[in-house]
């Protein structure tokens, strides 16, 4: 960066007085700021397109570390950057625009897939450099586009066998053999064509086999389908007539048609019967029809669903969890630009006064400034009396709360060291035991707790005695695996 900026630009002063506005009267701050444009020299109107920039193509906290790190190596531009900088994210920067959206992406980039950062590696690095019309351009010449196509390899000169291939190979060899072995009894069967070339291994299946009972179990459930969708209706007409057993109404009908074929009753003109419709099938009868069928009872394997739920707590799985030191006052959450160290309040720089925008606009007493220049410690520590002083009964609970959101940073050293000071007992131990109460309460009343279950028993309906019980992981209550022989003392044990 070559910018030079002029030691008495009216600028940064103008940018200063906006900043104040803002809290006070965005109108009259609006109007200042389209003055103050004005003031600002060309050099400054640059570092702002750069600043502009650097946030719409790289995301908020790497354009902070290189505001950061220019701070440092140019410290005339430092309080243009203060001036300037925002403290939150401005929203330039976008996943999708940063992606194959960007027209001046590279070419490599844009047709190659973006790899997952746990790869690593120089190639991966190499992708995700920010895009630039020079690459391209250098990239486009023809001479390295000669280099890649020169470099690009060859396919090879031997063919070989796809998987596809091979396995269809193998399709054809099984009915070769199979033919000739029911045709002519002979023990040398005609060679095929995985005899004739290599055999080519394709994929390693580097899975583990499974066991026997469970193999046996899947190809049952395969033959259990494939009867149950042979299931239609003519089927089931005719299942249902040979299962319906032979009623006196039938009986008297089968007389009656026998009579009158025999001519000793008149023909008479039966009514019009109108053809009932045919329901669909369910899936219950088609399973019914392959079990009688199959002799096969079907099995889900699928674990049984808890009682009333899960037993995630939905609402504290989507919290998110706190971030920093809490308002002093109404002990919520503050925002990014309230929870600096510095401040710029009234031209001047002062120490955070703990509080968030509504608190300190409502003019709520806050921590008191530090002398500057101040360090770590006296920051954290002036916090530390703050709440002592405003919430003597609630300190070591508030303190506590703070050190287990920020272990192990190294604040939890001075929090440690000053309840240890002050209340004898350092914050760790605050943490895992409650403060003891200083008045005596009465004891609240207690409800009665559900029994606790073991391991692998949840709450449902016996398949024994159908009763709502305790029910094990084999969909029986403990009195019916008694009555069945199927418990044990070791599981008593286990339990």
């Amino acid at each position: 960066m070559t910018t030079v900026l002029d030691t008495d630009s009216r600028f940064i002063p103008a940018l200063a007085q906006v900043d104040y506005l803002l809290s006070t009267n965005r109108s009259a701050a609006r109007r200042l700021f389209a003055r103050s444009l004005v003031e600002a020299t060309p050099e400054e109107f640059g570092f702002l397109d750069e600043m502009a920039e650097m946030f719409s193509r790289h995301p908020f906290r790497e354009a902070q570390s290189w505001l950061t790190g220019v701070a440092l190596r140019r410290p005339e531009l430092a309080d243009l950057i203060i001036a300037c900088a925002p403290d939150t994210d401005p929203g330039l920067y976008s996943r999708r625009q940063a992606g194959l959206d960007i027209v001046e992406v590279e070419l490599e980039q844009a047709y190659l897939p973006r790899s997952d950062f746990r790869c690593g590696g120089p190639r991966d690095l190499a992708l995700h450099r920010p895009p630039t019309r020079a690459m391209d351009a250098a990239r486009m010449r023809p001479d390295r586009v000669a280099e890649r196509i020169r470099r690009r390899p060859q396919p090879a000169a031997t063919e070989q066998m796809s998987e596809r291939h091979h396995a269809q190979a193998a399709y054809d060899d099984y009915t070769t053999r199979h033919a000739y072995r029911v045709d002519i009894d002979e023990a040398s069967p005609p060679a095929t064509e995985l005899d004739r070339r290599p055999r080519h291994s394709g994929r390693v299946d580097r899975r583990p086999e499974l066991a026997d009972d469970h193999r046996r179990r899947m190809w049952d459930t395969v033959y259990f389908d494939h009867v149950a969708d042979q299931y239609t209706v003519e089927l089931r007409d005719a299942w249902d007539a040979a299962r319906r057993p032979a009623t006196a109404d039938r009986a008297a009908s089968e007389a009656h048609a026998m009579l009158q074929a025999a001519g000793d009753l008149p023909a008479t003109r039966r009514p019009q019967q109108h053809q009932r419709s045919r329901r669909r099938i369910s899936d219950a009868e088609r399973h019914a029809f392959a079990k009688d069928r199959t002799g096969i009872d079907p099995d889900d394997g699928r674990e049984s669903i808890p009682y009333q739920g899960n037993g995630i707590d939905d609402v504290h799985a989507a919290m998110h969890p706190v971030v920093g030191w809490r308002c002093v006052s109404c002990f919520i959450e503050r925002a990014l630009s309230d929870q600096r160290p510095l401040h710029r309040r009234g031209g001047h720089l002062v120490s955070d006064d703990g509080l968030c925008g509504e608190c300190r606009e409502t003019l709520h007493p806050g921590i008191p400034s530090l002398p500057q220049p101040f360090t770590f410690d006296q920051f954290v520590l002036s916090r530390c009396l703050y709440l002592t002083r405003a919430y003597p009964q609630a300190a070591v609970a508030l303190l506590a709360e703070v050190y287990r959101r920020a272990a192990p940073h190294p604040i939890c050293r001075i929090i440690n060291r000053f309840c240890h000071h002050h209340f004898g007992a350092p914050a760790v131990a605050a943490n895992r035991t409650a403060a003891p109460a200083t008045t005596r309460r009465p004891a609240p009343a207690r409800t009665p707790r559900r029994p606790m279950l073991g391991a692998g028993q949840h709450h449902g309906r016996c398949d024994g005695c159908v009763t709502p019980t305790i029910v094990n992981a084999d969909g029986y209550c403990t009195p019916c695996r008694i009555r069945l022989g199927l418990h044990s003392p070791t599981d008593t044990s286990a339990a």
